[in-house]
């Protein structure tokens, strides 16, 4: 079985810190290398990073905390606050939120939008 290698991204931009979308881009990246395929997309100032197909399908319905496992993944690999939002249904598939710096107010994101 091949092993999975994780490692934060290079810093891009003076002083040590890496640009958000470059981290949360590297964070999909991740997702899709576990099996998921999953796309970055920018939205009101922030980032919506939005699964289409979940690689933990399998165990997600006996296991939820495996969402949280991959929300805080993101969160570790992006450097940034994430917010999940889980559809274990049938078709499992998630969408994690990504407030912009100065958004302090709490937004809700639909997985069916």
């Amino acid at each position: 079985m091949p092993r999975l290698t994780i490692s934060p991204p290079t810093p891009r931009r003076g002083r040590g810190f890496t640009l958000p979308r470059t981290r949360l881009e590297a964070a999909v990246d991740v997702l899709n290398e576990l099996g998921g395929l999953a796309e970055l997309e920018e939205r009101d100032g922030g980032f919506v990073i939005r699964g289409f197909s979940c690689p933990l399908a399998g165990v997600t319905p006996d296991h939820p905390e495996m969402c949280n496992m991959a929300e805080t993944l993101i969160a570790e690999l992006a450097g940034v606050p994430v917010h999940g939002h889980f559809d274990r249904g049938e078709r499992p598939r998630c969408c994690f939120e990504i407030e912009s710096a100065g958004d302090t107010a709490q937004k809700t994101e639909t997985i069916n939008e």
